[in-house]
């Protein structure tokens, strides 16, 4: 029986075949325990956060498929947000959600995939129903041949190139059907149910305060990568994260020699820096909500915002004050346990446990913000919290989601 983790999710693997009955890829499956027979998800984007976390962080790609591909949905926040994607894309097949279709971007999107080197599969009952154009003919349609469909050889839109995919396929008279009428990849129960994969029984060491550290940092436009060695040296665990994904062919031919984790982070880049460590963070083996890590993020920038207004207060230690100050909801920790052996100054610790001096009333107005206490606030102040919040939010979401443009064109005139 597959070994449950701690906090129950795990992945599952069902084989795909060519018309050899080879084995040749593999769709990757989220479950939420491993005696899980089905999908069960609330959160999407979190299941499939989970399932890549256990592919290349804990299993590793190489172990779980060797030189098979894998088949993957992913969620409309990646497909919009390609930087989310860890997987190598020369040994991934990317199909988006039916939620994707009703955006007016999916179509460039999928392009922009593609360009990068994935390979994308949409279901055949999408292309025949969807209003939107695609730029690109898909690489892979799959049919559900449970309805008895012909693969789709042709098409005035050039959907004839793609290769043909058949799921579903659940006994031997199907499959032989399917393969007369000339699919070329064949996926279904009469090969295998779907295999729970035990994920490894050792815990990913974590360091939560120098994973929030590194966030800090490089959300500051004129942080300097190479001084971020040290502080990345203290988590070894996202140090090797970090070197495999400097080695990914996403990011230019393998090979390339790395010899310090300055190089590494160099080339991965801190808008991918930033990803990796927001997924590290969201799948790591404690139960940590991503709604709860985007709040964290928000109120930091709102803290930092508000101390723009006040010349007593730092924006960098407001930043600072205003992340770590939840961080006893985020963790499920008193909070003098977790400040007890952090670097803070006697000012932030105090603000931090005790509510004490200016950085303490900071974090009380964030609190009465938060709790919709307007009324003790003032229509005034109100108004200038609602913008610092909105100018928060938006700068938040665009630090998780933009690569750096400046780190990227180094890398292509290099």
């Amino acid at each position: 029986m597959a070994t449950q983790p701690a906090d129950g999710y795990g992945i599952a693997l069902q084989p795909v075949c060519n018309q050899a009955l080879e084995h040749i890829g593999d769709k990757l499956l989220y479950r939420e325990s491993a005696s899980a027979r089905e999908a069960n998800v609330d959160d999407a984007l979190l299941a499939t956060a989970r399932a890549c976390a256990s592919v290349m962080f804990d299993i590793g790609l190489q172990e779980l498929v060797g030189n098979r591909f894998l088949l993957c949905t992913i969620p409309d926040e990646w497909l919009l947000q390609p930087e989310s994607i860890l997987y190598p894309p020369e040994q991934t097949v990317l199909e988006p959600n039916l939620s994707a279709w009703q955006r007016a971007e999916t179509p460039a999107a999928l392009a922009r995939l593609q360009e990068a080197g994935y390979r994308i599969a949409v279901d055949a009952a999408v292309l025949a129903t969807t209003a939107q154009q695609l730029e690109r003919s898909p690489d892979i349609i799959k049919t559900d041949f449970r309805q008895r469909q012909t693969p789709i050889r042709t098409e005035p839109a050039g959907i004839g190139g793609s290769l043909q995919m058949a799921t579903f396929i659940e006994t031997p008279e199907q499959l032989d059907e399917a393969r007369r009428a000339g699919f070329d990849w064949l996926q279904g129960f009469v090969f295998s149910l779907p295999v729970v994969i035990p994920r490894t029984t050792h815990r990913r060491s974590g360091n939560r305060a120098v994973e929030l550290q590194l966030l800090a940092e490089l959300s500051n436009e004129e942080c300097s990568l190479t001084e971020l060695e040290p502080l990345l040296a203290q988590h070894p665990s996202l140090a090797i994260v970090v070197l495999r994904q400097a080695n990914s062919a996403a990011l230019g031919p393998r090979g390339r020699t790395i010899d310090t984790l300055t190089e590494a982070m160099l080339r991965v880049g801190s808008g991918r820096m930033r990803m990796l460590i927001s997924t590290f963070m969201l799948t790591s083996n404690e139960p940590i909500r991503r709604l709860q890590a985007r709040q964290l993020l928000v109120r930091a920038g709102m803290a930092a915002n508000l101390a723009e207004r006040v010349a007593s207060i730092s924006s960098p230690i407001a930043f600072s004050v205003g992340l770590f100050s939840r961080l006893d909801v985020f963790e499920g920790q008193p909070m003098e346990q977790l400040v007890r052996d952090l670097p803070f100054s006697g000012a932030v610790r105090r603000a931090l446990t005790h509510r004490e001096g200016e950085l303490g009333k900071l974090i009380d107005i964030l609190d009465g913000f938060e709790a919709g206490r307007f009324n003790a606030l003032g229509a005034n102040t109100t108004a200038m919290l609602n913008e610092d919040y909105l100018r928060a939010s938006a700068w938040a979401d665009r630090w998780l989601r933009d690569d750096d443009d400046e780190e990227a064109e180094g890398r292509s005139t290099s």
